[in-house]
C-alpha cells in the first residue's frame, strides 16, 4: 500500500513539473528537489529495497513523503526534481 501511494506521488510530481516552465527564483533551495530525486530513483531501482532506502537517508516514510509535497508544490522546484532523476518516471 505504502508503495502504490509513492508511486502516485512520484507520479503527480512528474505531471506538475511538465506543465510549468518555472520562474527562475535563485532562493530556491534546490538541494531539496535533488534529495528527492536521488531516493525516488533508488527506491524506483530497488522498490523492495524502500525502508533501507530512506534509513539510510535519514528519513521516514511519513518525512519523505512531504518532501516530495513540497517539491510538487514548487514549479521551480519540481522542473529541478525531474531533471535531477535518473531513472525514467511514468507517463
Amino acid at each position: 500500500m505504502k508503495w502504490a501511494m509513492l508511486t502516485l506521488l512520484l507520479l503527480s510530481l512528474s505531471l506538475v513539473a511538465c506543465g510549468d516552465a518555472g520562474g527562475g527564483d535563485p532562493a530556491v533551495d534546490t538541494e531539496k528537489a535533488v534529495k528527492a530525486a536521488t531516493i525516488a530513483d533508488a527506491i524506483a531501482a530497488n522498490p523492495a529495497g524502500m525502508d533501507a532506502i530512506l534509513e539510510k537517508h535519514g528519513m521516514t516514510l511519513e518525512e519523505f513523503e512531504a518532501l516530495i509535497l513540497e517539491v510538487t508544490e514548487d514549479p521551480e522546484l519540481s522542473d529541478v526534481y525531474v531533471g535531477a532523476r535518473k531513472v525514467a518516471t511514468p507517463e
